[in-house]
């Protein structure tokens, strides 16, 4: 049986979520697709814009949003959409497959970091700070990463739950 790349997720370990709901945290102008990396950047859960934004990362996003919400299974010619309630927030804790970053060399238990290259969805061994991982690599080593390439990771309590939130 193959994997369902429209879910990203492939086990859940321990699964945690710094925002159970993100629907206060969205603006209009965020979209991302489930299985992406998300952070809290200026205060709004969005994909990551540079690798420090690995500072405040919350994990791997669950759901899709298209400009601000979630996205809608069908269009109608009638506006028959509803409220939405809440948006499930990121989630960590889990294991979750993301893109290596081409010739990289990963090991069993290796750190890994959000790939500077493919900030939605890749990864990579190169950490560019003691706080810039965000998981663990699970599978068999790999001499030599292909483009493209899906390898499961779990990922790890984000930085930003270790952290003293101040109101």
């Amino acid at each position: 049986m193959g994997i369902n790349k429209s879910n990203f997720i492939v086990r859940e370990i321990a699964p945690q979520a710094i925002f159970e709901s993100i629907l206060d945290l969205l603006d209009v102008a965020d979209s991302f697709e489930q299985g992406d990396h998300l952070a809290l950047v200026g205060g709004k859960v969005q994909n990551l814009t540079a690798v420090g934004d690995t500072a405040t990362y919350l994990g791997i996003s669950r759901v899709t949003v298209v400009s601000g919400k979630i996205k809608q299974p069908y269009v109608t010619p009638v506006d028959a959409s509803q409220a939405v309630a809440s948006v499930a927030g990121p989630q960590y804790g889990v294991e979750a497959l993301f893109e290596a970053k081409a010739a990289d060399a990963f090991n069993p238990g290796d750190l890994v970091s959000v790939d500077g290259a493919n900030l939605t969805r890749g990864v990579t061994i190169t950490i560019a700070s003691a706080s810039a991982g965000i998981g663990r690599y699970n599978g068999p080593a790999i001499a030599s990463a292909t483009a493209g390439q899906l390898i499961a990771i779990t990922l790890i309590t984000p930085i930003l739950a270790q952290a003293v939130l101040v109101p």
